[in-house]
């Protein structure tokens, strides 16, 4: 592909450069990096570190990460028809298998909002719901009554979606029974904007509110990561001094 042709492909993506200042928590080794990780298998970072650090539990060192002229894919502003290219070239690819998956949806008091999880079976939806289903196939709530149809509908539905093949999982070190619906959708996102486009990272802006556990952040790509300065908190503090004449 010639550079003008290219160049014209990737202004259709939404793109994103991050203005302020860029953390990691933890090691800055990706092959370090934990598994089951929203990001994937790269090097996560966000504006928030100490927000993070309760967030996610996080220890480690805190560092800073720099690189003019970045470009992150701005998760949420893909249009439909963009992530129905993307969840196409993942299943060409072997890296995810279109399936059949239930939500279960409840509302949490404690939070005050809907929760909705995913499962590979009506039988494990019905479970996180606290319910069983009988003998005859009846769902019984945990007093023992049944369940009526319309309680059953708003709290269970089922979709066509994605789930991660095993190459998949062992590529974005995830785990095999979270990687369904959501997951697996982010998961090929994650590999279409490393093995097609070419970008250092994605970038999810997301809801600042600490306290529901959620806050921008992004992912940096393990190919990418030397690309970038990489600062220690002292160093960045003791330059920023410096600037500021302090």
């Amino acid at each position: 592909m010639d550079a003008s042709r290219r160049e014209q492909d990737m202004a259709e993506w939404p793109l994103i450069e991050i203005e302020d200042t860029l953390w990691h928590v933890g090691f800055m080794d990706p092959a370090r990096k934990g598994t089951g990780s929203l990001e994937g298998h790269g090097l996560s970072v966000s504006r928030d570190p100490y927000d993070w650090r309760r967030i996610a539990r996080l220890s480690g060192e805190d560092w800073i990460l720099e690189k003019p002229g970045h470009s992150f894919l701005d998760v949420h502003e893909l249009s439909a028809e963009q992530r129905a290219t993307i969840y196409d070239w993942a299943v060409e690819q072997g890296l995810c298998e279109r399936t059949e998956v239930f939500l279960s949806v409840r509302y949490d008091d404690e939070w005050e909002t809907e929760i909705a999880s995913t499962h590979a079976t009506y039988e494990q939806a019905v479970k996180e719901q606290g319910w069983e289903i009988d003998g005859n196939g009846a769902v019984l709530d945990d007093e023992g009554a049944p369940v009526d149809a319309e309680t059953l509908a708003e709290a269970i539905c089922k979709e066509d979606s994605l789930a991660a093949t095993k190459a998949c999982i062992e590529m974005m070190k995830g785990y095999g029974d979270q990687c369904l619906g959501d997951r697996a959708k982010q998961y090929a996102i994650i590999a279409y904007a490393e093995q097609v486009l070419g970008l250092d990272g994605l970038w999810w802006e997301d809801e600042y509110n600490p306290v529901l556990y959620r806050a921008p952040r992004g992912v940096i790509f393990p190919d990418k990561l030397a690309s970038w300065k990489v600062i220690p908190k002292a160093e960045y503090e003791e330059r920023e001094e410096t600037v500021l004449g302090l």
